[in-house]
């Protein structure tokens, strides 16, 4: 069977959509449901959806929200399974009781990104000039927050409401400078690059 781009496209869509499902099984399974509205546990699907309906905007948008909190999590994982230290402290809880469960986690978070990335080389780009990904990105997380309002008291969902580690202080205005900070710092300019990515 000849490999074209359109089927690596389609195995990439299957793949992330399938780690995503036992994810979600996983935590269905294990009674923390909830935990699917981390970011890191719902965007694989979206973006496997995303590449089998080869949506580039939606694709843009999801890499551009979740690719420095990936990234962030897959250096901190790495550098302490090889040097037996932290780099921010993000993946502490993960090597407290390795499972099946959580190793599903860890190959969830290590091959999204890349997986991703892969699938964005590979989908044919759009024609129009201007592709305003970001606007999915912002939609994202609109919906995202009444989620994170609801469950707030248990869970600190996505580090929107308090810092995920204990370096980062903590205040008053965090939800807020935290959330701007992070999509006009990350998400606008990861977007920038990959919409100019995608016209080259």
């Amino acid at each position: 069977m000849k490999i074209t781009k359109e089927r690596v496209l389609n195995a990439i869509g299957v793949l992330l959509i399938l780690l995503a499902s036992l994810r979600i099984y996983s935590m269905a399974t294990q009674g923390t449901l909830v935990d699917f509205f981390w970011l890191c546990n719902h965007a694989p699907l979206l973006i496997g959806l995303a590449i089998l309906f080869r949506s580039f905007f939606w694709l843009t948008a999801e890499i551009s929200l979740l690719a420095v909190g990936s990234l962030n999590w897959s250096l901190d994982f790495l550098s302490k399974l090889f040097f037996d230290k932290y780099l921010l402290g993000s993946t502490d809880y993960i090597f407290t009781a390795i499972s099946p469960e959580s190793a599903i986690s860890i190959l969830l978070h290590l091959g999204v990104l890349p997986l991703a990335v892969l699938g964005f080389f590979l989908i044919q780009k759009p024609k129009e000039k201007k592709v305003n990904a970001w606007k999915g990105s912002l939609l994202h997380v609109f919906i995202l927050v009444p989620f994170i309002l609801y469950f707030w008291e248990a869970h600190n969902l996505n580090c929107f409401l308090k810092p995920c580690v204990s370096w980062m202080p903590d205040f008053s205005l965090y939800p807020v400078l935290f959330s701007t900070a992070y999509f006009v710092l990350f998400v606008i300019p990861v977007n920038w690059v990959l919409v100019k990515l995608g016209k080259n």
